[in-house]
């Protein structure tokens, strides 16, 4: 299944998106919510990729774990929940705050666990945490449209998890060598352009599909903290909030 998606030379990151989206709806991969363009796609298979982080020794040793709110990790916020680890999920489109800290009820029922990952659980089950927050996250957990087994992502196009890791490093919540996860379908991973990468874009380490976990050995820096200059800016309740494109 992989290399499933050709991409067409000198495609640009948007040509990348629209291709991957536009083959996971034809060949019947796409998974609610639909359409899947312009989002971070889910896809059939995608709680078999979740459970595979299990696996990993990053994720045994992480105690405290940010994944982002998308359909495609709800099964990997509900491993971290049952590994009775802390779950951070960011506030979607950073509306009010960078953090949700899922709480889940004392004495949670494997029932009340699976409610917690879900975008509802995270609004029920959850407190909210600033940027002035003490926060050490020990493993990232992304989302991505696309990726390459050399590490390089590609987002929806709205930049917020690069922002998110970038206020990160800001705050000294993530390290250096902080190890960054995504979850994709096996035909999300293509061979992207090394042109097509900016200062700000996040890489990854490790790539869990249905069918492989890839340790990508990505040398390339992740963000360093905000780049300013490269940053737009949008009002969202009260927070102002840079953005990235």
């Amino acid at each position: 299944m992989e290399g499933a998606v050709r991409l067409r030379a000198g495609a640009s990151k948007w040509d990348v998106r629209e291709q991957v989206w536009d083959y996971l709806e034809a060949s019947g991969l796409a998974a609610f919510p639909r359409p899947v363009h312009r989002r971070i796609p889910n896809f059939e298979g995608s709680h078999q990729a979740c459970c595979s982080i299990k696996e990993l020794d990053v994720f045994s040793r992480a105690n405290e774990i940010k994944v982002d709110p998308d359909k495609p990790l709800e099964g990997v916020r509900l491993a971290a929940l049952q590994a009775r680890k802390t779950l951070l999920v960011p506030t979607p489109r950073l509306r009010t705050g960078l953090f949700n800290k899922i709480v889940p009820p004392s004495g949670a029922t494997k029932e009340i666990l699976r409610i917690c990952a879900t975008s509802q659980g995270v609004k029920e089950y959850s407190v909210p945490i600033g940027l002035d927050g003490k926060a050490r996250v020990d493993l990232v957990v992304v989302g991505s449209v696309a990726v390459s087994e050399k590490g390089w992502r590609i987002g929806k196009g709205e930049g917020y998890a690069d922002m998110e890791y970038a206020m990160m490093v800001s705050m000294g919540a993530v390290q250096k060598d902080t190890p960054v996860v995504t979850i994709v379908h096996d035909c999300q991973v293509v061979d992207i352009a090394e042109e097509l990468l900016d200062d700000h874009d996040l890489t990854v380490d490790y790539i869990l599909t249905p069918t492989r976990t890839i340790k990508t050995n990505c040398k390339r820096l992740k963000p360093q903290g905000i780049i300013w200059h490269k940053a737009s800016y949008s009002a969202k309740g009260g927070l102002l909030v840079p953005k990235f494109c």
